[in-house]
């Protein structure tokens, strides 16, 4: 990823997508580690996985419109 951002001239802070797209990508990774390691019920595992999927969802929508939701509200 950071490979492609120094190919075509797109760096996070100039970019307030891809900053939103990479700390999203970072909450997925974090929240299936989550999920995986510290979830000991079914319930937190539940939630740890809706949650996963709203924040690929959001992930998947950014990289079609390329437009930020998140980052405009704060």
């Amino acid at each position: 990823a950071v490979l492609l951002m120094v190919i075509i001239a797109q760096y996070p802070v100039q970019s307030p997508w891809l900053t939103e797209k990479l700390v999203l990508v970072i909450t997925y990774i974090m929240v299936g580690f989550t999920c995986l390691k510290w979830c000991r019920n079914k319930l937190t595992k539940l939630v740890s996985f809706v949650c996963a999927m709203g924040v690929l969802a959001l992930i998947g929508k950014l990289a079609v419109t390329k437009q930020s939701y998140l980052l405009v509200m704060i």
